[in-house]
Formats: C-alpha cells, structure tokens, sequence
C-alpha cells in the first residue's frame, strides 16, 4: 500500500519535478516563436483536460463505496481549478495576461505542489498507478507545469492590481460548492471542502482568508521588490 513519503510517492515526486525543471529548460532553450509556445500551450492544456476527465471517471465509477455520479463533477479545489485552467488556457491562448490567470495559476501552482508534496489519497489502493491515484497526481502536476509555463513565458504577468481576481475566484468557487451540495446532496467530501476540510480543523473560510492574506502579501512584497531593481512590465497587463 502506497504511503505518503514511502518509496512510490518519492519516486514520482523526484521524476515529475525533474520533467517539469528539464520542460520548462527545453522549452526555455529552443523555443523562440509566439506560434509555437501557443502549441505548447494547447498541447499542455488538453492533456489536463484529459487527465481531469479520466480522474473524475475513475473517481465515479472505482469508489470503494459504489458508483456515485455527483463524483463526476470535480467540486473540489483543485479538480475545479484544473479543468477551468485547462478551459481558460485553450479560449485566451491568443490574449496573454487574461484576468481570469490571476486567479486560476496562483490556485494551480500552490494546490500542485501542496498535492504532490503531501497526496493524502495516496494510500487509496494496493498501487500508486491505479487510476483514482495516479491521474490525481498526473492532473495536479499537469496543472502546475501549465501555470510555471506561462509565468516562465511571460504569458501571465503578476500584479498587485489585479489581486481582487483572488477573493472572487473564491467566492465564485463557493457560492458554486454551495449550489451542489443544495441541489444535489453529493458526500461531504465533493463541495470544494466545505463540509469537510482539508486538513482537520482548517475549514474553508479559514483556508479562504489565509489565502487572500497571503496573497496579497505576496504580491505586495513582489511589486517592491520589482520596482527597488528597476524591473518593469510592458503595456500586456490588464486594467
């Protein structure tokens, strides 16, 4: 049985992180025209596609505790988040710096290594390559590849100014988990965490707060430091 920082899962850890540090090395080194990095990026993005569909497929149909539809749905965190990022990436590739990124990568990038770091599904069958595992692992990592890509691109361009992109992307995911749960009663554990936490005691309105504050904070210590070494964005950020 797979365990958290047992042989399997430090195995994946150190090979998708080295794919990911060698991809964004390669594509840095050789990759030189707009026309192929948006390949790139299509390619990239429907892959997560795929990889979420095929996680939410197994997630349905191998539960443990029967078939269970509202599974199909991913009202969690980060399976929401993947397939929006994918979504959003394959409806802007053309328009860098869209606002809806401002939300989306920072979500996909955290939650990624966060899952990665620390997958508490691990242990859920005999195998870390049964499907309700190893396409949550591959989606997660997909997904932050994807957001590292578009930062490293210069695709997506933090600001400060567009950090109430945060508090709205949550409340939307919210209000969203909210809707199912009233209108299709799924298991507590399918409602972006909000009948049932992460982690024990960090309920979601908590984790939503911590997020904002960090967030902002980040972003503010970013735009400091931006300006303290001179550094400055062209005109592809949005108002």
């Amino acid at each position: 049985m797979p365990t958290i920082f047992g042989i399997s899962h430090l195995l994946f850890l150190f090979i998708s992180t080295a794919l990911i540090v060698i991809g964004l090395m390669v594509i840095k080194k050789y990759v030189k025209t707009k026309r192929v990095e948006n390949v790139i990026l299509i390619s990239t993005a429907s892959v997560l596609v795929f990889l979420i569909i095929l996680n939410r497929i197994s997630i349905t149909f191998w539960n443990p505790d029967g078939i269970d539809y509202t599974e199909l749905a991913p009202m969690t965190l980060c399976g929401m988040t993947s397939l929006l990022f994918a979504i959003s990436t394959l409806a802007f590739v053309k328009k860098q710096n869209h606002p809806v990124f401002h939300f989306l990568i920072y979500i996909a990038i955290v939650g990624g290594i966060a899952n990665n770091v620390y997958p508490d599904y691990i242990g859920q069958a005999s195998s870390i390559f049964h499907s309700r595992t190893i396409t949550g692992l591959l989606h997660h990592t997909v997904s932050m590849f994807l957001g590292m890509l578009m930062i490293m691109n210069g695709q997506f361009k933090p600001a400060l100014k567009q950090a109430h992109w945060m508090p709205l992307g949550l409340f939307f995911y919210t209000s969203l988990g909210l809707f199912y749960t009233q209108v299709f009663s799924p298991s507590p554990r399918n409602t972006m965490n909000i009948a049932q936490p992460i982690v024990p005691g960090l309920y979601w309105y908590i984790l939503y707060a911590l997020a904002i504050v960090a967030h902002y904070l980040m972003l503010y210590i970013f735009e400091i430091t931006k300006k303290k070494r001179g550094i400055s964005y062209d005109s592809m950020e949005n108002d």
